[in-house]
């Protein structure tokens, strides 16, 4: 689960990186903050996978550079982190199946 959220989180970087790369003017820095911004908050699950920021550039139309990168060690912790359902039951006679079922 953990994977599905961070690839989506890294499509939405991506997309905005091309986006500043294609610009021809200076963007508003405040925009492009409440936008990465809504990446994590949209993909919780994966948010604190990445390091997430906008640099001044100013050799570049836009103004600035978006630089991020993912935390290896969070791939350690979401792999440890992940869930699982252990049925308990006091009912002898049921199947795996009937339980999973009920």
């Amino acid at each position: 689960m953990h994977v599905r959220f961070a690839q989506r989180i890294e499509q939405g970087l991506e997309r905005l990186g091309r986006r500043l790369d294609r610009a021809r003017q200076a963007l508003e820095r405040g925009k492009l903050e409440r936008q990465i911004g809504r990446l994590p908050e949209r993909h919780a699950r994966a948010a604190g996978r990445y390091l997430i920021e906008l640099e001044p550039d100013p050799v570049r139309p836009p103004g600035v550079r978006l630089k991020w990168a993912a935390r290896p060690e969070w791939d350690d912790w979401a792999r440890h982190s992940e869930g699982c359902y252990v049925p308990r039951t006091n009912i002898r006679d049921w199947s795996v199946e009937q339980l999973w079922r009920t």
